[in-house]
């Protein structure tokens, strides 16, 4: 055979060689577990593998069923130990995860034992759902092992139970959490570890349930977000961690809620957002970056007043809201009365007269101004909600903070806080939300904070801070950054203040 063709001959099976041993490299790297493809089952592929648990995405669907679920991890934990050569630990040390079928249902003591003959009781997840219900449990502690739902976690009727202590290491349920119609359920300890839920979040009828604090590592709600007929629950707290929710909120029917704290994180609803009929529901803080909904409906909240979702739309219409609104029968209440005229107040008496006018829970249908008077505070004011026109707070000597102011929540005009000498502090105007035309803050000498206005949220023309001798510049900028933030856009002036 020539020289020359027996060279060729070589070179192409050199090159047959090389083109075998890279495909054998790549096919070897084929590892299952190494999502991210850098040729190991990591750390790396773990957290990806842990973003798509409980979804249908077929990369970390390892067993072929459609689903990623605790079967999927098993293959994958698999895979991470025999790749990184992890050694099985002796049998006295081996930590077993007992994986039951759902749904499971649980109605009595003897259920919850049957289930925990069935599993083991350290470590343990239900692969479907699980329904605690018409039980008198009075706890759910020998639940500790339940690492993970796949699917529903209902918790309802259940005459017993006043917390969900047991729960502790739930940090997902895989569909819907229900936790309806629990007598003397009080709060939610139990579900500090929960960060996901894949499906709804429905609180509905547990009439002593007052807080949910303990839900604050709860970052993430896939569907509806259901918080109605719950009696005694006074705020929202504890949803903090919620940002972008994809389903409707619908807050409905809770008689002692005041303020919507708690969903002032929440900037997107893909559906409606639903405030209806809370009775004692006096404003609508909470819902301040709130821009981008379906809908938008507020009615029946018979202690709002008008104004505070009129306030509330101007602000999303402002961030780009364009959904469908229903803002109506709000502030109904029958002991509301409304005080015609403008008044002067001088004295205690006079203040005392105001104070017989209004009743329980009034607005004043004009302005009132409070002038050289001889008032150390303001306490007879304690009802009065609103000033359609403006209030002037002038040269009153005796008057140290503005205690008594407690109900207002709109000045219509301008707020007007001037030459009070002995006034420290603005606590009592801390609750005002609106003022319509210019907020004034001058001569004042004692004055050394502005921290009690800084939950305003609309103001309309301008600001002047002006002669406030100790007032700190700091606290004046970092005022003047907060309502910018907020959308205020009038001119704000400040000069010959403390340091």
């Amino acid at each position: 055979m020539p020289r020359r063709l027996r060279t060729l001959i070589t070179s192409f099976s050199l090159i047959l060689f090389v083109l075998f041993a890279v495909l054998l490299g790549r096919l070897d790297t084929q590892i299952v577990g190494d999502f991210d493809s850098d040729g190991d089952v990591g750390f790396q592929d773990f957290l990806l593998f842990a973003e798509a648990f409980g979804t249908t995405d077929e990369t970390f669907d390892l067993d072929g069923d459609g689903a990623v679920t605790f079967s999927d991890f098993l293959s994958f934990a698999e895979a991470f130990k025999s790749h990184n050569g992890i050694v099985d630990p002796e049998p006295d040390h081996v930590v077993l995860v007992s994986l039951i079928d759902g749904p499971v249902s649980i109605t009595s003591a003897a259920d919850l034992a049957g289930l925990l003959e069935q599993v083991t009781p350290d470590s343990f997840v239900v692969d479907g759902d699980l329904r605690i219900s018409g039980s008198d449990l009075q706890s759910l502690r020998d639940l500790s092992g339940l690492c993970d739902v796949t699917g529903d976690l209902t918790i309802e009727d259940n005459t017993g139970l006043k917390n969900l202590l047991g729960l502790d290491r739930l940090n997902r349920v895989g569909d819907d959490l229900q936790i309806v119609r629990n007598e003397i359920l009080t709060d939610l300890r139990g579900l500090g570890q929960l960060e996901r839920i894949s499906g709804d979040l429905i609180l509905t009828g547990n009439p002593e349930l007052a807080s949910l604090r303990e839900l604050s590592a709860l970052t993430s709600v896939s569907g509806v977000v259901s918080i109605r007929d719950n009696l005694t629950l006074e705020s929202l707290i504890g949803l903090d961690g919620l940002t972008v929710l994809s389903g409707s909120v619908l807050i409905e029917n809770n008689a002692s809620l005041t303020t919507m704290t708690g969903l002032q994180n929440v900037g997107t609803v893909g559906q409606i957002v639903s405030i209806r009929d809370n009775e004692s529901l006096e404003s609508l803080e909470g819902l301040e970056r709130l821009a981008t909904a379906q809908g938008l409906v507020i009615t029946g909240n018979a202690s709002l007043l008008p104004n505070e979702a009129n306030i509330l739309l101007d602000q999303m219409v402002a961030r780009g809201f364009q959904g469908l609104t229903t803002i109506a029968e709000n502030n109904v209440s029958a002991d509301l009365t409304i005080v015609d005229g403008n008044f002067v107040i001088r004295t205690q008496a006079d203040i005392e007269r105001l104070r017989s006018l209004g009743g329980d829970r009034f607005m004043v249908d004009g302005s009132l101004v409070i002038v050289e008077s001889d008032l150390q505070d303001m306490e007879p004011l304690l009802t009065l909600v609103e000033v359609t026109g403006s209030l002037q707070i002038d040269r009153n000597p005796g008057l140290a903070s503005l205690d008594g102011l407690f109900g207002l929540r709109t000045v219509g005009g301008n707020l007007e806080v001037t030459g009070n000498t002995a006034l420290q502090s603005l606590f009592g105007i801390n609750r005002v939300r609106t003022v319509k035309e210019h907020l004034v803050i001058f001569r004042n000498r004692r004055l050394r904070s502005l921290n009690s206005v800084r939950r305003m949220q609309v103001i309309g023309e301008g600001i002047d801070i002006r002669e406030n001798e100790i007032l700190p510049e700091s606290d004046i900028i970092a005022f003047r950054d907060t309502v910018r933030a907020r959308g205020f856009t009038g001119t704000f002036t400040h000069f010959n203040n403390g340091p």
